[in-house]
């Protein structure tokens, strides 16, 4: 399934996709956080561990939602000035 591009989609259906990426980034950031935090105590309590190297993993994640939430923004904000 290819996803459409944001011109395509609605002003509507573009403010219900700017919302869910704003709550998808914020869970994803606070999840990220989190997880380092606990991968230092781990790391410093019993030595290195896979769990040490997961918020790396999942920061790409968070680094594409903020760039589609960037995009949605920019359009819904194009929109309106139109």
């Amino acid at each position: 399934m290819n996803p459409q591009p944001f011109t395509a989609l609605s002003t509507e259906e573009l403010k219900k996709k700017a919302k869910t990426l704003k709550l998808a980034v914020i869970f994803m950031g606070f999840s990220v956080l989190i997880m380092l935090i606990c991968g230092i105590i781990v790391s410093m309590k019993k030595g290195f561990s896979a769990l040490a190297v997961t918020p790396v993993a999942f920061t790409p994640l968070l680094i594409i939602f903020s760039t589609q939430l960037k995009q949605v923004n920019n359009e819904l904000k194009k929109r309106e000035t139109a």
